[in-house]
């Protein structure tokens, strides 16, 4: 009966063994399936993680691009503003001194047209005054002619008295000396004498009254030529004066004709610089805007990175509690191993110091070592079955 009991011993022993070797096979297949499925895990999750933490490097940079970007637009708008305010002061400028221009040119026409009319009426003048005074010296030229004739027909008149006095004091004395003439006639001679030296005198007064006349008449023409002169010389210079003025006012009316143009120019130039101050602005909007979008979209993508951060933290976080889980479950099925090693070592050495037993009858839900080989066979299967599952949430996630 020892014997058939030591056969059944080793028998259930073998069993056992055999049990325990499928059962430790499996353990090992759990622990490295276990190891395949986390380090798979921990593979994806760490891919997972660093394209997070790319993506995270590049929105950052973008972020930082962006923050440039708005530093060189705001540097932008201030040049612009700043540029609106020096063309408006330039404007403000520009125009000032094309009114003080216009202005002084219409002084200066107005001044100029004024002297010219001036100038124009003492031409008017002189020549009027030219007229009177050649008529003047024509009238004087011919009393003089005249006076001059009268002075030649006195002269003449003067010489004949003459004669004819001394004929007759010649005549007077030979009648008196000889005595041939009566006294009636000697008076007669001497009455018609005392009448010619008396018409001579009244005719000698008339010729100095004459030469008087010349000489004023001569002095009064002098004068006027005198004055002709000077009024020839006034009207020169009224004349010259004249050309200046009319010169003048062709350069004052060039002038106006290049103020108009230099005008037109500054408005053509302000009209450009102004297109392009808004053209600076319009690009400026647009890069705002663009900027904008791209500041939305880094920040949206960084949201969007955020909740994968989270999702992603969530997949660590259950890889490690898997992790723990699965060492947990691997480290009490060993220990379970380890107990049914030490229960079947404790059975072997039973069986090799066996000695008439007390006998029990003991089945498979009675055997201890059984039950305990099967519940960790139990365990490693759960274990296996498990890891899917868990790594399949792990894919989701990432």
């Amino acid at each position: 009966r020892l014997e058939e009991v030591r056969s059944d011993a080793l028998d259930a022993y073998n069993e056992g063994m055999a049990q325990y070797d499928e059962g430790f096979r499996s353990y090992l297949d759990g622990f490295n399936q276990a190891n395949r499925e986390l380090l798979d895990a921990y593979w994806e999750l760490d891919s997972a993680q660093s394209q997070v933490d790319a993506n995270r490097k590049l929105l950052e940079d973008g972020l930082e691009q962006i923050k440039q970007g708005q530093i060189t637009i705001n540097a932008n708008r201030v040049t612009i503003i700043s540029s609106r305010q020096q063309l408006a002061e330039a404007k403000a400028d520009a125009y000032a001194q094309i009114a003080d221009a216009n202005e002084e040119l219409m002084s200066n026409y107005i001044t100029a047209t004024e002297n010219l009319a001036l100038v124009k009426d003492g031409l008017m003048q002189i020549d009027t005054g030219m007229i009177q005074l050649e008529s003047g010296i024509s009238q004087l030229e011919s009393g003089l002619v005249q006076l001059r004739l009268t002075i030649s027909l006195m002269d003449t008149m003067l010489d004949v008295l003459d004669l004819g006095i001394s004929t007759t004091q010649a005549t007077l004395e030979r009648a008196k000396e000889s005595g041939t003439l009566s006294e009636e006639a000697i008076a007669e001679l001497e009455a018609k004498l005392q009448l010619a030296m008396s018409t001579r005198d009244d005719y000698d007064a008339q010729y100095q009254e004459l030469q008087n006349n010349l000489s004023i008449y001569s002095q009064q023409l002098d004068a006027l030529y005198s004055n002709r002169e000077d009024l020839i010389a006034q009207r020169a210079d009224l004349a010259a004066n004249e050309k200046l003025l009319e010169d003048a006012l062709e350069k004052i009316d060039d002038g106006f004709m290049q103020l108009q143009n230099s005008q037109l120019q500054m408005e053509n130039q302000f009209a450009s610089a102004q297109a392009q101050i808004e053209s600076g602005q319009l690009q400026l909007d647009l890069a705002q805007t663009q900027l904008d979008t791209q500041r939305e979209e880094v920040q949206s993508g960084l949201l969007q990175l955020e909740e994968a951060q989270l999702q992603l933290d969530e997949g660590w976080t259950e890889y490690r509690q898997a992790r723990a889980d699965a060492i947990l479950e691997l480290q009490k099925g060993r220990l379970k191993l380890v107990a049914a090693d030490g229960d079947l070592q404790d059975a072997w050495n039973t069986i090799q110091t066996l000695a008439v037993p007390d006998v029990y009858a003991l089945t498979r839900n009675t055997n201890v070592s059984y039950l305990s080989l099967d519940s960790n066979s139990d365990i490693v299967a759960g274990v296996s079955a498990v890891f899917p599952a868990f790594f399949l949430l792990i894919a989701a996630l990432v």
